[in-house]
């Protein structure tokens, strides 16, 4: 029970943490670029990551297995952007990636929502009106959605294929 506790408290922590400021995560997601530089890959398995480690410019800031889950979560810091990474090591068939960013919001103007659809709307290396929604049918994805809650906007999408996930996400860190 201890273990379980401890894992859902690191990614209550985590999901809290991914909250981050606006500007800094979207600074961070533009040098996040190329997907190569991503942290943890499957085929490394994050099984030799520890606490400590140092991969592509990020620090390893926690390493928690949740067996009641059968995952290892491993929470990571890029040392020039502060930019946080929460990384699900788990065996699976579907590879999920989600950017998320704080939105708090002061007023009722609807602001947070309208980015959220303005972000979706082409960018410079993908000069296209919404490519999201040429993506949905030409994509291998398992799920691929975007929402505005109460104090912060999330990008999740999944795929079982993994050159879709590398195109997927070259998309979503790009816009």
């Amino acid at each position: 029970m201890a273990g379980m506790v401890s894992g859902a408290r690191m990614l209550q922590a985590a999901g809290r943490a991914l909250r981050w400021n606006t500007r800094q995560s979207q600074r961070a997601a533009m040098l996040a670029r190329p997907l190569s530089s991503t942290p943890l890959r499957r085929s490394q398995g994050g099984s030799d990551i520890e606490r400590g480690s140092q991969l592509h410019g990020f620090v390893v800031e926690d390493v928690q297995s949740v067996s009641e889950l059968k995952l290892k979560a491993v929470r990571l810091r890029h040392q020039r952007t502060g930019l946080e990474w929460l990384h699900i090591d788990r065996d699976d068939a579907n590879n999920v990636f989600s950017i998320g960013f704080n939105t708090s919001v002061t007023n009722s103007t609807g602001v947070p929502h309208i980015l959220e659809h303005t972000t979706l709307c082409g960018s410079e290396r993908y000069p296209v009106r919404d490519p999201f929604f040429k993506m949905l049918n030409r994509s291998l994805s398992t799920f691929m959605n975007a929402w505005t809650a109460h104090d912060y906007t999330q990008y999740p999408f999944s795929t079982q294929n993994g050159q879709d996930y590398e195109n997927l996400q070259n998309v979503y860190l790009d816009a």
